[in-house]
């Protein structure tokens, strides 16, 4: 017989006690667990084009070996920051619009820009704005899909395709490995989820992608 699909009250109120369980375990999570060290990259996209390369793209973990400790083996939460960010929401939308206009050999998969944030009213300030906030079981890889064009197919900030080079960049790094071993796999993503609810950045978008 085929299950009856329905939403009722009884459904909504157990799924909501469910998740309520859900969420206070990683509550007791971070009251009774150190929460790990922060990591931080403060770069132009300059400097971090002169790092050692690694086939065709700079080796990030030459400079910052903690890319390649046990804790950041998978499971990392990752946030991009930048001061006085020079771009509005105007512009980024025409600069955007452009890329995304190219021919099929040239598409570069930008990520969503989220422009209902209330951070587009910092930039162009002199005020620090968040731009990004990620999870990754590949942090390498995805802080390369962010700065650089090694992926072009992979939805990203791609920042060396539009940012000034010459502008620091903070990356805030977070290794969840431990920390989340033998724990529900869905409490990194939840993790990230609570941080871009917090934050909202200006580009990305909440959930998984």
């Amino acid at each position: 017989m085929e299950k009856k699909m329905e939403i009722s009250k009884e459904i909504i109120a157990e799924e909501i006690c469910n998740m309520e369980k859900h969420y206070r375990k990683l509550e007791e999570l971070f009251a009774t667990k150190p929460i790990p060290e922060c990591r931080r990259i403060s770069e132009t996209l300059e400097t971090l084009k002169q790092i050692q390369y690694h086939k065709k793209y700079p080796n990030l973990k030459s400079k910052y070996p903690w890319l390649g400790s046990n804790s950041y083996f998978g499971k990392t939460i990752y946030m991009f920051s930048v001061n006085n960010f020079p771009y509005s929401k105007e512009e980024i939308e025409k600069i955007f619009g452009e890329i995304s206009s190219k021919s099929q050999t040239e598409k570069v998969l930008l990520c969503r820009r989220n422009v209902d944030s209330p951070e587009w009213e910092n930039v162009q300030k002199n005020k620090s704005v968040c731009l990004y906030v990620g999870s990754s079981d590949g942090i390498r890889q995805r802080l390369k899909e962010h700065l650089f064009l090694c992926n072009s197919s992979a939805y990203a900030m791609h920042l060396e395709k539009w940012f000034d080079p010459n502008l620091t960049i903070t990356i805030h790094t977070w290794g969840f490995y431990e920390f989340l071993n033998g724990e529900h796999s869905d409490y990194i993503q939840n993790i990230e989820d609570i941080l871009w609810n917090h934050y909202k950045p200006l580009f990305g978008r909440q959930g998984k992608k």
